[in-house]
């Protein structure tokens, strides 16, 4: 998750002037690249009726971080689990699995429908690259131009589901993670 390390340093809101409307259903579309209608690349003003985020783009009680440059939504991050805090820099009390609409494979999934790893090898195929260290297991899906990652507990259990540039397209990153596939996969 190096797209969140950014917002750890963050104290400003930018989304203080947002006003939320409930009436709004929340969709991750992992087949389109889209939050809520609003595509990767898209000015991020689009999401306002999130209402003011936490801090930086966090909305824990919705379960989900989005991350912005230059005003624009350059990927999201939904929580799969209320177990999810280690994708808050802050500490949060009231942290909840995403309260929306995963779309994926051509269908609508509630998050707690996606429980295991085989759930997201059935929609995504086989991952690029799965890595394991002491805390978690990362699977690096490459589709297109973009890059989901799918975070499991040690146990299997999903914890969240990112979208965003390939971060394993950097030669550091994959160095980092041991990566020993060719890119572009």
């Amino acid at each position: 998750m190096a797209f969140l390390d950014r917002f750890k340093r963050q104290s400003v809101t930018p989304t203080q002037h947002w006003v939320e409307d409930r009436s709004v259903s929340l969709v991750a579309d992992f087949d389109t690249f889209c939050l809520c209608g609003v595509a990767l690349g898209d000015v991020v003003e689009g999401l306002g009726f999130l209402g003011p985020a936490v801090q930086a783009y966090d909305f824990p009680r919705k379960g989900l971080v989005l991350d912005v440059a230059d005003s624009r939504l350059e990927g999201f991050c939904v929580a799969l689990s209320d177990a999810a805090t280690d994708l808050f820099p802050m500490n949060v009390q009231a942290i909840s699995a995403f309260r929306g609409v995963i779309r994926a494979g051509g269908r609508d999934w509630h998050p707690r429908e996606l429980a295991r790893e085989a759930d997201f090898r059935e929609l995504w195929g086989e991952p690029y690259w799965r890595d394991v260290d002491d805390q978690e297991i990362l699977l690096f899906f490459e589709l297109r131009d973009r890059e989901i990652q799918v975070e499991l507990t040690l146990a299997g259990m999903p914890k969240a589901l990112i979208i965003g540039k390939p971060l394993l397209a950097d030669p550091d990153q994959r160095t980092a993670y041991g990566v020993t596939k060719p890119w572009p996969p």
